[in-house]
C-alpha cells in the first residue's frame, strides 16, 4: 500500500521568479518578508539576485544548499 504521506521530510529550498526590475523586486523582498541579499550574478542577458533569511544557515553553507532561497531573474537587455 502506498504511503499517505509521500512528501514527508520533502522541503521547499530554491524557488525562481522572473521579474520586471530587480531593484523594485529586492525591495518588496526585503520590506514584506525581511530577506536579505545574499548573492548577485550579473550574466550577459540577465541579472540573478538570491534573497533569503542571513540566519538560516551558517554562514560557510553554499547558497544552493541553504532553504528558503529566493532567485529573482531580470533580463538586461530588453528583445523587441
Amino acid at each position: 500500500m502506498a504511503s499517505k504521506d509521500i512528501t514527508k521530510g520533502f522541503r521547499m529550498t530554491h524557488v525562481g521568479l522572473r521579474v520586471a526590475d530587480i531593484e523594485r523586486s529586492i525591495g518588496f523582498y526585503s520590506g514584506v518578508f525581511g530577506m536579505k541579499e545574499l548573492g548577485r550574478m550579473p550574466l550577459n542577458t540577465v541579472t540573478v539576485v538570491f534573497l533569503g533569511y542571513a540566519d538560516s544557515a551558517p554562514s560557510d553553507v553554499p547558497l544552493f544548499a541553504r532553504e528558503g532561497v529566493l532567485e529573482l531573474v531580470c533580463p538586461t537587455v530588453r528583445l523587441t
